[in-house]
C-alpha cells in the first residue's frame, strides 16, 4: 500500500493554499527537515549545539545526562504531537492493534491521511535524543518545581503522571504547532489543554527564529503554520489557569457538591465520575485526562 502512495511525495490540497507536498516516509521527512536547520544547528529543547553528523556538544548547553548517555549524545527528531496521540484520531490505529508493528505501522501502510499527519514538517523539532526518549508520548503540561533532571536544560518530565513541560521559550511554539495539527488533521484537544496552550502562546509570542523556520518549511513543503505566519491567532484567554492555592475559598469548593480543589486527587481516589469531572473542569487537574479527550478517569466515566 505504501508504494501506492508514491515513492517521493504525497500531495495534500489545503484550503486557501497551494498544494502541500509531504514526504511519504518518516526517513524522507527527516531528510527534508535537515534543510531547515543546516544554518542553525541547535536543539530546541535544551539549546545544545550539534554538528552535521548529529553529534551533540553537551558542554555547549550545560546538559547533564540523566540515564542514557548514548541517546543524550545524538540529535533525534521529535514529534511535538506524538504519533500515538495523532493515531487515536484514525480508525487504522484501532484496526492495527495486535498486528505486527501495531497501530502506527498499520496506519503508515494503509492510511494516506495518517502518513501526511505523521510526516508533516511543522510537527517536528530536532532535540536531544535522551529527552525525546524520556518525553515519550507524554502530554505537555505545567509541572511544579524547578527543572533539574538534565543539568541546565529547562525541560521537565514527570514520569509518574506521564507529563512533560517544555522550557518557557518554547511553550508558544509547542502551542502553535499543536493548534496547527488540530486544525489540519482533526487532533482532539480538551478544553483544559486548549486553554493552557492559549496561555502559552500569549506568554511566548512568535519570534524571528520561529518565523524563519516556518518560511523554510513553506519552501520545502508548500504551506505555512497560520499561527506563526499571522493568518490565524490563538483565542485570547479570558480566564487563564490559576494556581489552586491562590484561588479564593469560594473557587476551591463548589456549593452543593461537596467537592473541593484543596487536594488534587488521582482517579483511584475519586468517589464518582462527577467528582472526577469537577476536579478536571473546576480545578484544572489535567492528569485525570490521560488521553486528552476531555473525559476524565476512563474507568469511572466510560
Amino acid at each position: 500500500m505504501r508504494k501506492v502512495l508514491g515513492f517521493f511525495l504525497l500531495a495534500l490540497t489545503a484550503s486557501a493554499q497551494a498544494d502541500v507536498q509531504i514526504a511519504d516516509t518518516f526517513q524522507g521527512a527527516k531528510k527534508l527537515l535537515e534543510q531547515t536547520y543546516r544554518d542553525n544547528r541547535v536543539d530546541r529543547y535544551c539549546g545544545c549545539s550539534f554538528d552535521a553528523k548529529k553529534n551533540i556538544d553537551l558542554a555547549s548547553c550545560g546538559y547533564e545526562v540523566r540515564k542514557n548517555e548514548a541517546r543524550a549524545s545524538r540529535i533525534e527528531i521529535e514529534h511535538v504531537v506524538p504519533a500515538e496521540n495523532l493515531g487515536r484520531q484514525f480508525a487504522c490505529w484501532r484496526e492495527g492493534k495486535g498486528k505486527p508493528g501495531g497501530g502506527r505501522e498499520y496506519c503508515l501502510n494503509h492510511d494516506p491521511k495518517f502518513v501526511q499527519a505523521h510526516n508533516d514538517l511543522h510537527n517536528f523539532l530536532p532535540v536531544v535524543g535522551e529527552v525525546n526518549a524520556d518525553r515519550s508520548n507524554f502530554r505537555y503540561d505545567q509541572i511544579p518545581g524547578p527543572a533539574t533532571q538534565y543539568g541546565a536544560c529547562q525541560f521537565k518530565v514527570d514520569f509518574q503522571n506521564r507529563r512533560a513541560e517544555p522550557p518557557d521559550n518554547l511553550k508558544g511554539d509547542v502551542a502553535r504547532i499543536t493548534f496547527y495539527m488540530r486544525d489540519t488533521y482533526g487532533l482532539k484537544l480538551s478544553d483544559q489543554q486548549t486553554r493552557l496552550y492559549e496561555i502559552w502562546s500569549r506568554q511566548d509570542p512568535v519570534d524571528q527564529v520561529e518565523r524563519d523556520l516556518d518560511q523554510k518549511i513553506v519552501r520545502i513543503q508548500g504551506n505555512s503554520n497560520p499561527y506563526v505566519s499571522g493568518k490565524q491567532v490563538a483565542v485570547q484567554v479570558q480566564k487563564p489557569f490559576a494556581d489552586v492555592q491562590s484561588r479564593p475559598q469560594s473557587a476551591l469548593q463548589q456549593a452543593g457538591t461537596g467537592f473541593s480543589c484543596e487536594t488534587r486527587k488521582t482517579c483511584k481516589a475519586m468517589s464518582s465520575c462527577e467528582e472526577a469531572k469537577f476536579q478536571l473542569t473546576q480545578c484544572g487537574n489535567s492528569r485525570l485526562d490521560g488521553d486528552g479527550d476531555g473525559v476524565p478517569c476512563n474507568a469511572l466515566c466510560r
